[in-house]
């Protein structure tokens, strides 16, 4: 049952009192031993068997188990961008890097379906595999167009590249935007692999060193 807002609004205001009163010592090397340290809370982490058991389609074990520890991580960066008070350069590139691990997912999912489910070869390039999709009409053009604009946000991990410097270019109107591009194309992908490559118990058909070998 969530907690009461006054009172929920009330134990935050004791952390962060807390907080400020150690501020001096968290600009020091902390002390050793587990037992000094802050606890995160780890129930905010969804477990990687979970993320794993999200991604039905994907064959190769290598790049499921990556992507759900990278989805991990995620949920460190969300619970970090929604409870801490970070204001200015640093949050927007909290926001940035979360965008970039989403399409790490979505270019790792990509390169798992046209290996195994396209009858085309697999390219190293993520555009080029995002281009066979809609070759292939596995996605639409609205969707592809989607899933490019966050290729281009990521990127913008190459800093040498980039033209201006990166103020206040983030938000998490961007954040929402890559996190509903990752469902979208998860749910693309789990829809053809139920339709074409499950029988009706909802057994796989195929082993994945059955299907053809680009």
């Amino acid at each position: 049952m969530p907690e009461p807002i006054e009172s929920l609004n009330e134990k935050i205001l004791q952390i962060n009192n807390l907080i400020k009163e150690l501020e001096p010592e968290f600009q020091r090397k902390p002390p050793r031993g587990d037992r000094a340290k802050i606890r995160f809370p780890w129930g905010t982490i969804q477990t990687a068997s979970s993320y794993r058991r999200y991604f039905p389609f994907i064959m190769d074990g290598i790049i499921n188990a990556n992507i759900a520890y990278t989805l991990q991580l995620t949920d460190v960066l969300n619970w970090i961008i929604n409870w801490f008070d970070i204001k200015g350069v640093a949050r927007d590139m909290m926001i940035k890097n979360t965008v970039l691990l989403f399409t790490c997912v979505m270019e790792g999912m990509t390169y798992d379906f046209v290996k195994y489910y396209v009858q085309e070869q697999v390219n190293k390039k993520y555009k080029k595999n995002l281009d066979k999709l809609l070759k292939f009409e596995i996605i639409n053009q609205e969707q592809y167009d989607d899933f490019e604009k966050c290729r281009c946000m990521r990127d913008d991990i190459h800093l040498h590249r980039l033209k201006i410097p990166e103020l206040e270019k983030y938000t998490l109107i961007d954040y929402n935007f890559a996190l509903r591009c990752v469902i979208k194309m998860r749910d693309i992908f789990t829809e053809y692999y139920q339709s074409n490559f499950l029988n009706k118990k909802g057994r796989n058909l195929y082993h994945p060193l059955q299907f053809p070998k680009p």
